[in-house]
């Protein structure tokens, strides 16, 4: 099972300031792309929680002020429940994929709890008045954390160098692991309860058998959650337990976020498709922080009809046979590069040049009635329509079935 699996991890949202908003929105969709690519060119099945969550912490405690500890998890858990009901702006983003991962489980508690036990018997722990720390300089002295971080790809590279950095100026002072807080995984040594960042960093080994071929996070987050979860698996594990670590950029809504109404923005499957257009060509592996501009919506506009007219007019013509168009390989060697390396902008912004230049040749080709011309472009949007489908998956499959590829 573990060979036809792929694993990708995002970063626990917090449930306590309403719905996502378009910056979660953007990552979501870049991981939805990935998922999507990963399922259609290998044939794996790929698994990403669409539901990641953060309960534990402060905020929880002023949801209620039971004072049993079972009536307050009691409420706390109703109010989780609630909230998923709720906020569904994930699922009108169409997600390919399922699932919620959520820290206060019974799932991810155990698996905090087992990795703090471990993290103690390898003597990496430091007890000072019922708080916990982790001897990070004592790891870094026993475990070559320089090998552990040559086992992981960075997307993009210059990701890694940042992350060494980071690694080498915050590995000589103890960091805690516990906090004074209410609401969070109890600690197995009866000190103060594991810290809400613990819990999560840890997660992922509560819910998948395998380690995580990608994990995705914010720069922010690189260098404290992805920092965190990698010293504490070297130091349990030997391993960071993670192949890739893909650090997608921060997005500058114009206008504000305020403006960027998802539920709005995600009324109908087609205008899913537009949003999904502009978030993904707002990415870029170059930048740190990019500009989203609503110019994009309206070019997201034009893309989804594009297709869809494209389709329009094949359906009204013969079938070619489709062993035929698919025996050669769809997925040509730059587009899979744009892919693996998490180039999506540069992915789609070849796509549409492929596209307006098909729709350019139509035009030519029915002047000349050149049915054998028009069958190549035929053949040729069918094959983008393949590599289209991560993108934006309902003109896609809504142009498919148009035209009698399913």
């Amino acid at each position: 099972m573990a060979e036809n699996l792929y694993t990708i991890g995002n970063p626990p949202a917090g449930i306590y300031s309403g719905d996502i908003n378009v910056g979660y929105a953007f990552y979501h969709v870049l991981l939805d792309v990935h998922a999507r690519d990963i399922k259609s060119r290998r044939g794996l099945d790929v698994r990403c929680p669409r539901y990641s969550l953060n309960v534990f912490g402060k905020k929880a405690e002023s949801l209620s002020d039971a004072k049993d500890d079972n009536d307050f998890k009691n409420e706390i858990d109703n109010y989780v429940n609630s909230w998923i009901d709720l906020n569904r702006s994930r699922d009108r983003l169409n997600l390919s994929f399922q699932g919620t991962i959520i820290d206060n489980s019974s799932e991810s508690v155990d698996e905090a709890q087992r990795t703090f036990v471990k993290l103690q018997e390898r003597g990496y722990l430091i007890n000072r008045d019922r708080s916990y720390f982790l001897d990070l300089e004592k790891i870094a002295k026993e475990i070559d954390l320089k090998q552990g971080l040559d086992r992981l790809n960075f997307y993009p590279s210059r990701s890694k160098g940042e992350f060494l950095r980071f690694i080498l100026e915050n590995t000589s002072s103890p960091l805690a692991l516990t906090k004074s807080t209410r609401y969070s995984a109890k600690n197995p040594f009866n000190g103060e309860n594991l810290g809400p960042l613990f819990v999560s960093s840890t997660i992922w080994e509560s819910y998948f058998d395998q380690e995580l071929n990608t994990l995705a996070i914010g720069e922010k987050g690189m260098l404290r959650y992805a920092f965190l979860r990698f010293i504490i698996r070297m130091a349990t594990d030997g391993t960071p337990k993670n192949k890739n670590i893909f650090c997608f950029n921060r997005i500058d809504p114009e206008d504000g976020y305020e403006e960027w109404n998802l539920e709005y923005l995600t009324r109908d499957p087609f205008e899913t498709d537009i949003l999904r257009y502009s978030l993904i060509k707002s990415h870029s592996s170059n930048l740190q922080k990019t500009f989203l501009r609503k110019s994009l919506l309206k070019g997201g506009k034009k893309f989804v009809y594009l297709i869809g007219n494209i389709s329009k007019y094949f359906a009204q013509r013969r079938k070619v046979n489709k062993t035929e168009i698919f025996s050669e390989t769809s997925f040509d060697s730059e587009y899979v590069s744009a892919m693996d390396e998490f180039r999506f902008g540069d992915a789609i912004n070849r796509l549409e040049l492929e596209l307006n230049d098909i729709s350019q040749n139509i035009n030519t080709a029915k002047s000349s009635q050149s049915d054998p011309y028009l069958d190549y472009l035929y053949i040729r949007y069918l094959k983008i329509l393949k590599k289209l489908e991560p993108f934006v998956p309902i003109i896609s499959k809504s142009s498919a079935d148009r035209i009698g590829e399913k």
